[in-house]
Parts: structure tokens; sequence; C-alpha cells
């Protein structure tokens, strides 16, 4: 990028709007790391080697990158072009195997750009085909990387660039032409229409990209677009030969054939009724209903597709949810799930890479994911990995950890008070020394960190003591032992006398929201008081559970974490 353009793309990198990914933890050290590996090709990479910018010389990337990509770049270019064939005579697309595959194994520092390969292609530096076809190889291996590294995806079907549609791992969900198709097939012409539809418009539908109803809409045509991928593997299997067949299967065959059948339909339906353009939610809930009128005609062209149709509905997901809600034992989850069902909320199962999810719409248009993890913060299944996988692949506007807690006051605090935190403090991270009389010290390491005021702002104003429920508010401490021994408790409340119970999951979830920039808060009931927790400890924590989940779900009937407009 050059002038102004670069410029704002950097201020948006400060700001927090774009989310950079970075093996180096600042600019200083992105462009010193840059200038030593790109001294060989200065010309295609000035900006490496002007003048910092005092204003944009220092931002930390929003996604650590623990390894460069230089290192699968060169697995990829190793494993393409390892097997050149020993005959330098043929198509310079596959003779430029063999000196790329050399100079890789010469290789020291230099970093993999066309021109580290080009003075030692002999012949053919100036051959086009070569050099397109080593270009091409470089783009795809660093394209690769990043997919894996984010778990992306990319458009396919894009003119001049379909050499790179084999990379795609969600085809034909997000091929460029078959949404063309479907929108037309919906009547939504007009809003791929640039000329028509003005900037503002546009600029409108983008911002509302995550609400409810275009979440809706995008899941309906990913639905229809699976269905059509599933009903034409399975009912027009080639059954020729195996040229041919590698034709059929192409990328492009199954588009051509995908986008004819959307034809078809259209042409079935009649015309669509045109999508309306005014308000941007209004458009994407008419699009979600004329997607329905296509699937409806589609179902109509013949039973394999019907079935299909059938076969992929339960595949419709909201790939973005309003509220995330952890757990970390049975009686907790239960009490969620029987607190949510009981407002009116409808639930269904999503089932991610490790974890596994129930998602609860129906009500105060809230659309609320639970996630149950294993109890504490250390282990692969934890809070803290559970709570940031599921903020990468959720979403959410806020995490609340629900469930239970110990409470400091036997006297003060009964059985199923509800404490919500305005600050956290970790009483793990500590420094345990000797005093000058040999007695132990405790010098806290660990932070404590205010809750963000969206989610206790939203508590204190939900009516909570109307609504039945003894609440506190106040400082909660977290830690991975579990608090039954009195002693242990009283060293602890000595700790932090402001607090006003504990428990051992909040730091996993702090810290894994704070890295995804997302607000936190801890709902957890009182169910002991840090020590003698057999007597009636099942009917005790079951209290609190239902304590703290019907909290939460009052907070969450009231709407008080629905979308915003705006």
């Amino acid at each position: 990028m050059r002038g102004s353009t670069a410029v704002e793309f950097e201020r948006l990198i400060q700001a927090g709007v774009l989310d950079t990914v970075s093996h180096d933890r600042t600019r200083s050290e992105f462009l010193q790391s840059r200038r030593a590996a790109y001294e060989h090709d200065k010309a295609r990479y000035p900006r490496y080697f002007g003048p910092d910018d005092p204003e944009t010389t220092e931002f930390k990337p929003l996604r650590p990158k623990l390894a460069g990509s230089t290192a699968p770049l060169s697995r990829h270019l190793v494993g393409w072009s390892q097997n050149a064939p020993k005959d330098a005579a043929g198509p310079a697309a596959l003779t430029v195997k063999r000196p790329v595959f050399v100079a890789l194994t010469e290789r020291e520092d230099e970093a993999l750009t066309f021109a580290f390969f080009g003075p030692r292609l002999g012949d053919l530096k100036t051959n086009a085909l070569a050099e397109m076809t080593v270009r091409r190889q470089i783009s795809v291996g660093f394209t690769n990387d990043y997919l894996d590294l984010l778990d992306g995806d990319i458009p396919t079907g894009i003119r001049g660039l379909v050499a790179f549609d084999d990379l795609a791992r969600q085809f034909p969900l997000n091929d460029v032409r078959l949404l063309g198709s479907l929108a037309r097939a919906a009547g939504a012409e007009e809003l791929l229409d640039v000329v028509l539809t003005g900037p503002d418009e546009i600029y409108g539908m983008y911002a509302a990209r995550e609400g409810p109803e275009a979440l809706r809409a995008a899941g309906t045509a990913a639905w229809i677009l699976d269905a059509l991928h599933e009903h034409d593997t399975a009912a027009r299997p080639w059954t020729g030969g195996r040229g041919d067949r590698e034709a059929w299967t192409t990328q492009g065959a199954v588009r051509e054939r995908l986008a004819a059948d959307l034809l078809g339909a259209r042409r079935a339906a009649g015309h669509a009724t045109p999508v309306p353009r005014a308000d941007p939610a209004e458009a994407y809930t008419a699009m979600h209903l004329a997607l329905l009128g296509v699937s409806a005609a589609l179902r109509e062209t013949g039973p394999a597709l019907a079935a299909a149709l059938d076969a992929t509905y339960r595949r419709i997901e909201m790939q973005k949810t309003d509220v995330l809600l952890l757990t970390a034992t049975e009686t907790e989850t239960d009490a969620l799930a029987a607190a949510l069902s009981d407002a009116g909320w409808r639930p269904r199962t999503r089932y991610d890479k490790v974890n596994t999810y129930i998602i609860w719409e129906g009500v105060a248009g809230t659309v609320v994911a639970t996630a149950r993890s294993g109890m504490g913060t250390r282990g692969a299944g934890a809070s803290g990995l559970t709570a940031i996988d599921a903020i990468r692949e959720l979403g959410p506007q806020v995490v609340i950890a629900v469930g239970i807690a110990f409470g400091v006051d036997d006297t003060e605090q009964p059985i199923g008070r509800v404490l919500v935190s305005t600050r956290l403090a970790d009483y793990e991270s500590a420094r345990i020394g000797t005093g000058a009389s040999g007695e132990q010290t405790v010098i806290e390491r660990g932070e404590q960190l205010n809750a963000h005021p969206l989610g206790v702002g939203r508590f204190q104003s939900a009516s909570l003591k109307d609504a039945g429920y003894d609440v506190e508010y106040g400082l909660i401490i977290t830690g991975d032992k579990l608090v039954d021994n009195a002693e242990f408790r009283d060293a602890l409340i000595a700790r932090f006398p402001e607090a006003v119970g504990g428990e051992m999951e909040g730091a996993g979830i702090k810290d894994a929201a704070a890295r995804e920039l997302v607000p936190w808060l801890i709902v957890k009931a009182v169910c002991d008081h840090g020590a003698n927790k057999s007597a009636g400890k099942k009917e005790k924590q079951a209290k609190a559970a239902r304590a703290a989940a019907g909290a939460v779900v009052h907070v969450l009937a009231r709407g008080a974490f629905a979308p915003q407009p705006g």
C-alpha cells in the first residue's frame, strides 16, 4: 500500500480495529527482521527500508504468531519442487522445479521471494511462464500458512484467481459466483449492484453483518449451498473414463452444475420479489425469507435434492452469539440449562473442533451459548483454553462464568447468595518469602482487575432484589486450589480482606476474555464457606447453582445483552 491508504491502515491497526497477526512483538522488531531478510529485494519492498514514522513505530499485534512464515513456506516449496523432472527439456512450469529445489538447499537467511530464485533459474529467468509458476507457488504456500494459523478460508470463483480455488476448505460456501446466483434467485440483484446500491447502504449492510438477521440469512445461504453440493456429489456420480472424471469433479465443473440448479429454481419459482434496501436488518430478514423460498423451489425439483435439503438443515448455524455462559460442573450446567429452558429459550447443539456448545434462542432477541469446561484453569479442558476457543468460534459480546463459589463469612453470607464480581484477584500469583524475624511473608504478584462496567452495570440495573435474589457485589478471589480448610481460607481472607468470596475458574476466563478484548463477569452463588464442604454438599451446591443461574437468566430475559441498534 502507498500514501494515505497505508497511513489509514496503520491507524486502524493501532486503534485495534484490524486483527493484526505477527511473529514479531512490535513494529520495530518487524522492520528489523524484514530488512535483514529482504535486503535482496529492496525494490519490491520499499516500505521496509524507508525512514521510521515515530507515530506508527510501536504497536503490538493483537494475535501473536508463534513462528514465522518462512519455514512453512519453505516446506511447501520443497514438497512442490522435489519431484522435478530430470530431463531439462519440457514445459517451463515443470522444468523450473529443479532450479527452485537446488536454490532452497543453498538458501541461508533470505526471504523466499521471486528475487531470491530469479538469479538461480538460468535461462528460465526471463521465461514468463516460469516466473508466474514460481510466484504462484510462493503465494500458495504463504496463503496456506495463514489459513492454518487462523483456521480460515478463502473465497472462490473470482475471475483471474481460479488457480487458487483448490486452497478453499469449505467450497462452495464462499464461492462468489454461486453466492451471486443464489442472491439473484432470491431477488437480491439490486443489493449486488454497486450503481443502484450506494456507499452508505453498502456500509450499513456491512455494519449489520453480525446481527441476528444477517447471521440467519447467511446460515440459510450456507445450508442451501451445502445441500446442493451434497446432492451433486451423491446423485451425479461420474460413470465415464478416468480423465473425464477429473474434469467432472473440478470446482469449476461443480460450480456450473450448482449454478444451473439455482437458475432452474429461479425459473420454476417465477420472478422473486426484490429484497428491500432501506434498512439493513429488514433487508437481511427479507433475504432470509426469500432464501427459504428458493429452498422450497429446489425441493420441488426432485426427491433426491429434497432429501439433501432435509439432511443438511441441521447445519444452519448462528455463527455469532450475544452472550457466552461458562460452567465447570454438572450441577452448574444442569441448573443453567433448566433456567434457560424454563424462561423460554430453545436449545440446539453445535459441535466445533473441541468444544461442544448449546445455542439458546427465542427470548429477548438474545442468542446465548453455553459451554462446560473442566474445573480450574490448568489442563487442556480447563476454563482458560475452553474460553478462548469459545470466544474465537462464537464471537460473543460478553462472557459470564456462572456457578458456585465459597463465601468468606458463614454468619453473614447465607447459602445461595449470588456474588457478582466487580473485581477479580488471582490468589495463586504471589511471592512467598521470609521476613526479618524468620516469619513467612506473602507479596502479591497477581493483578486485581476490574470487571467490565458493561456486565456490572447490566446486573446492577436488573432489579434482582425485587425478583427475590440475594446479591452481593465485590472482589472475588480465584485460584486452582479447591478451598476446604478453615486455616487456609482465613489466610486468603487476611490477604484479601475486601473479598466477598472465591472460586476456581475466573482467572482463566478473565485472561482469555482480556486477550480477545471481550467483557467478562463472574456470577456465582455461595455453596459453602471454604471449610467442612461435605456436610449437605449436594443440596447446598444445587441451591447455589440454581440461584446463580436464575439471576443470570433474569438479567438476560430483560434484554440486557441483546444486540443494540447502531
